[in-house]
């Protein structure tokens, strides 16, 4: 039996036909009430809201107003939750594997973003000027919400959910190998939309992957990943190519749900990806926290190569 992947959208011949009280005014209703409730009965309601709509035929537009209209009050929802708490021995305790209902949640917005996505690709009008905004909303939140997932794991000690780093593959590759129609002013900026730069995005979170791996999981601080988030402006993605032979490589494969892990010994052959250079300054940082907290596992960051340098 396969395991289940949270961000995959519903097959359309298992979607539910009858969409009930999923319209904009319905919506914004269910919102009103929804304010006056507590944390727990909110978070309730908002869970069984965005499975309903997972499994709902809507079109693309239809989709995309229902979650601009619940973006905002879903993002308040989420500062409101409790979080985990640091046991006696200051470590937070790391669960069962399932994954926390903030995680579910975002698994949920992920999976009807990509559903409006996949929509939106079946459009006839694929390279209008309307859709493609609509487009760029979605790939900009779906970007959003991923990092949320993974900062998330980080700050509190958690795995993210299975398909994780198989999701934000995906959609770079989405990003990468469509020519996404953009007004004139934005592809001069080599890809960015409206201020977001979805290249970045990814090395970003790439990087934050490779530091969970490095420390073998330990928990960081919201300053540190902050930290190792700034290298994405000096990381580079390279193809792996002219990398074949090399040691202390770090493997970024588009086909495994993975974050990039370092290659044992030399890389013996290509593959679909990246090899993903840090640049300067990012094992250095990763160094020194370990010396100042203890946090870290010692001789994690012995050998960098030529990358560290």
């Amino acid at each position: 039996m396969h395991p289940k992947n949270c961000y995959s959208p519903e097959g359309r011949r298992n979607l539910v036909r009858d969409r009930g009280a999923l319209t904009p005014e319905a919506v914004r209703c269910w919102l009103a009430e929804t304010r006056r409730l507590g944390v727990a009965p909110a978070l309730a309601r908002f869970l069984v809201k965005l499975d309903r709509m997972s499994r709902t035929a809507l079109d693309a537009a239809e989709r995309i107003a229902l979650l601009r209209e619940i973006k905002r009050p879903l993002l308040k929802l989420v500062a409101s939750l409790p979080k985990p708490r640091l046991t006696a021995v200051g470590e937070y305790p790391t669960g069962t594997g399932e994954i926390t209902l903030e995680q579910r949640l975002y698994c949920l917005t992920i999976k009807n973003l990509r559903q409006a996505l996949a929509d939106l690709d079946q459009s006839s009008d694929f390279h209008s000027a309307e859709l493609d905004k609509a487009r760029r909303w979605l790939l900009r939140n779906l970007f959003r919400f991923l990092d949320r997932q993974v900062r998330f794991g980080l700050l509190y000690g958690r795995s993210v959910p299975r398909f994780t780093w198989q999701t934000l593959h995906d959609l770079y590759s989405y990003v990468s190998t469509r020519r996404l129609a953009m007004p004139r002013a934005i592809a001069r900026r080599h890809g960015r939309w409206d201020d977001f730069d979805p290249r970045l995005a990814y090395r970003e979170l790439l990087l934050l992957g490779l530091a969970d791996s490095i420390t073998k999981g330990r928990r960081f601080t919201p300053e540190l990943i902050e930290e190792i988030a700034g290298f994405a402006q000096t990381c580079r993605l390279a193809e792996p190519d002219g990398f074949v032979g090399e040691f202390n490589v770090y493997r970024t494969d588009l086909s495994v749900d993975m974050p990039p892990q370092k290659v044992v010994g030399a890389l013996t052959e290509s593959f679909r990806g990246w090899v993903l250079i840090p640049g300067s300054g990012f094992f250095q940082c990763l160094q020194s926290e370990m010396h100042l907290n203890r946090r870290l596992t010692p001789g994690c960051l012995s050998s960098f190569g030529y990358f560290a340098r």
